[in-house]
């Protein structure tokens, strides 16, 4: 296939339409996505990543046997035919960000991954199943992304009757960056999310390629403004009626309608399936903790309750508690509510806040689990040590969580 630059291709989408106004994004479907071929990362392991924006605030990781393969998926509570992020046993992954430019239905959108998650076991599988459902058509406007362990990697501009496929390896880097348009669409919705994430990930590449811990402590918890200029956090200044330290991050990457974060990490070839981790942040990323999860089994209660997730419960009090001031303002196409969030609540000036208490629990849990990986790849244990080890990590992260909103009741 003859390669073709997509970063090319898309910042000059962005550079025709970034003279739109910095209000013509609208709606809450806001996501922010990646994915990379192994040849762009740090350890050859494919990467594909998604920050999730909704309005639906309690979400969950749950395991889904409904299907001819078992899979782990982030889904809305008790919400399990609408997948958003998730991974099977055969290592095959799948995301997806809106695309309102491909139509203006997305009735489909989370079945579709439900649906490929329980039947899919690589990318030329979920292209066929694509193909085979062009004629009857899908409810269907999105860009999804997947990966799978023969060490594919691409994105699937995805229509009701057409898709248009994007392989990472045949870009000049070996990865794209989606947000919430498509090349063959012509729109230009999250232009702000992507330069930025574009930015940020040029950066990683350019240093020693993308890994997936630059994407959680870096990418995800990114504030920046209407023009995809970084800001600094705590933000030492006000806007419009916000109040000093107060900033609305609307157009952020890490934005006051983001609900949860996955970045799932495959396997190099001749590796089990299995050690494909699904890394996990449930409520808004900057008020919570990153668990890993792998698609052997039944995920922790922490991360799915009878009716919610305990993790993501306790991630939302702090969001109660830092978003304490609201705005309404005139955008363009009506009336916003704009969250400001009190970033001093996230990291004064000396560095005390919650990330304080996050940050070291989130760095623990990834040694743990890499250090676990790296005896895991050589034998694969028995699956009751892989969930017993995802159990524990759940529970320092519940634990980190609530001292961090105990905190914010002490201050």
């Amino acid at each position: 296939m003859k390669k073709f630059n997509q970063i090319f291709v898309l910042t000059i989408l962005l550079s025709f339409f970034y003279s739109v106004s910095v209000f013509a994004q609208t709606g809450i479907e806001e996501c922010t996505a990646g994915v990379a071929a192994g040849r762009a990362t740090t350890d050859g392991r494919p990467l594909l990543w998604k920050s999730r924006d909704a309005d639906d605030l309690n979400n969950e990781v749950i395991w889904n046997t409904s299907g001819k393969y078992k899979f782990i998926a982030v889904i809305s509570a008790d919400s399990a035919q609408w997948s958003w992020m998730g991974v099977n046993e055969k290592g095959f992954a799948i995301i997806n960000t809106l695309s309102t430019d491909l139509g203006r239905n997305s009735a489909d959108n989370g079945t579709v991954m439900t649906t490929v998650l329980g039947m899919c076991a690589t990318v030329d599988e979920f292209e066929t199943y694509l193909k085979e459902t062009n004629a009857a058509g899908r409810k269907t406007n999105t860009n999804y992304g997947v990966i799978d362990a023969r060490g594919g990697a691409a994105f699937f501009e995805t229509a009701a009757t057409r898709y248009w496929r994007y392989d990472a390896g045949d870009t000049e880097d070996g990865y794209i960056v989606k947000t919430n348009f498509a090349i063959n669409g012509g729109g230009h919705g999250g232009i702000e999310r992507y330069k930025r994430a574009v930015e940020l990930d040029k950066e990683f590449f350019a240093t020693d390629k993308i890994d997936f811990k630059e994407i959680v402590r870096i990418q995800v918890r990114d504030f920046s403004d209407s023009l995809s200029n970084p800001v600094e956090i705590p933000f030492e200044g006000s806007v419009k009626d916000g109040g000093f330290g107060y900033f609305p991050h609307k157009f952020s990457i890490c934005n006051n309608s983001t609900v949860s974060f996955a970045v799932i990490q495959g396997v190099l070839p001749g590796e089990p399936a299995e050690l494909s981790t699904m890394w996990t942040i449930l409520g808004q990323p900057a008020t919570g903790v990153l668990v890993p999860y792998w698609p052997v089994g039944p995920t922790p209660a922490e991360s799915d309750g009878p009716s919610a997730s305990p993790l993501c419960d306790a991630a939302n009090k702090i969001r109660s508690k830092i978003y304490d001031h609201v705005n309404v303002e005139k955008l363009r196409g009506g009336k916003t509510k704009l969250l400001y969030i009190n970033t001093f609540n996230l990291k004064d000036k000396n560095g005390i806040g919650i990330w304080e208490t996050l940050f070291p629990t989130e760095d623990m849990i990834i040694r743990e689990a890499e250090d676990a990986l790296a005896r895991w790849r050589l034998k694969l244990p028995e699956y009751s040590e892989i969930l017993e080890l995802e159990g524990k990590l759940a529970k320092k992260a519940l634990d980190a969580i609530l001292r961090a909103e105990a905190s914010l009741k002490d201050n």
